[in-house]
């Protein structure tokens, strides 16, 4: 169970219109979650995962379903407050704290896996490591990774066929039972 307010504990500066408001977060996720063997899409809006800290990461789009990460949409890795006051991330530095260590927990997605820091090497090199989900197994323990900006295609459109994503900034898929 992770109950936070959404507050993020690193300093925030954003140009949106929107004001931070603390929120009353309760999320129930698996305590020993299990690989499905099926995928299953992330939301396209609202949470997707949650930050150690408790503020919810969001998938890649944005209203009007822009690349909240990399577009003219940007937003930064300190993440940004909905309209209804929600502080979020969408970008892979989650709350800008350096997630380039693979072995750096940093989130847990919905279907409880956890998530970890990027993988080094090229788009090519991280996708033969991961699955459609980015996901791997370390010492017999599925986990997911983020992807740093340059291991993630927004050029191709966002959606694929099998519910897998190409905007796999945080999450692919879910490769979880939900």
């Amino acid at each position: 169970m992770i109950t936070a307010n959404a507050v993020p504990e690193h300093s925030i500066t954003h140009d949106s219109p929107n004001s931070l408001c603390a929120q009353n977060i309760e999320a129930s996720l698996p305590l020993y979650p299990i690989v499905s063997g099926r995928i299953t899409a992330i939301p396209t809006r609202g949470p997707v995962a949650y930050a150690l800290n408790g503020v919810p990461i969001f998938g890649p789009q944005e209203a009007g379903s822009q690349n909240a990460v990399e577009s003219t949409f940007f937003v930064g890795c300190a993440g940004h407050p909905s309209p209804n006051g929600q502080w979020h991330y969408h970008h892979p530095n989650i709350g800008c704290v350096g997630v380039e260590n693979p072995d750096k927990l940093v989130a847990y997605a919905l279907d409880g896996f956890a998530i970890y820091g990027a993988l080094p090497g090229s788009k090519a090199e991280v996708d033969s490591q991961l699955d459609k989900c980015n996901g791997r197994y370390v010492d017999g323990i599925y986990r997911y990774h983020v992807r740093n900006l340059n291991q993630v295609d927004e050029t191709l459109p966002y959606a694929n066929s099998d519910g897998s994503n190409n905007w796999n900034y945080i999450l692919g898929c879910y490769a979880g039972s939900m």
